[in-house]
């Protein structure tokens, strides 16, 4: 049986590359993506499609220094350039490698 791969367990550990090398990684795999419905209700607020998701998760970039979650797990915001060369925000929740990522919001970095 394959072991899990953990996120560390400080903040200090957690950097952005980190982060998103594991959010690529689960990403890849779009059955272990898992929308959640604040996450769809905003995406369909704001006209992003699970296109404009996937692009994000799997061509951004994780500039901020990700957080622990509520659920001991990591939260962390990727960013990407989408239509009309706006910045797109993902808010994932990360466990470890092994579990699925967990899309908690999609915004404009902008507010709109």
């Amino acid at each position: 049986m394959p072991s899990k791969k953990p996120l560390p367990n400080t903040l200090m550990q957690v950097t952005p590359p980190i982060a998103e090398k594991t959010i690529k990684a689960i990403a890849a795999h779009t059955d272990r993506v898992i929308v959640t419905h604040h996450a769809r209700e905003r995406m369909e607020g704001r006209s992003f499609s699970d296109r404009d998701l996937f692009h994000v998760l799997l061509q951004g970039t994780a500039t901020d220094l990700p957080v622990k979650g509520k659920k001991d797990n990591w939260e962390c915001r990727i960013t990407k350039k989408l239509r009309d060369r706006r910045e797109a925000a993902v808010v994932v929740a990360i466990q470890n490698s092994d579990e699925p990522l967990v899309v908690i919001t999609m915004m404009w970095e902008d507010g709109a």
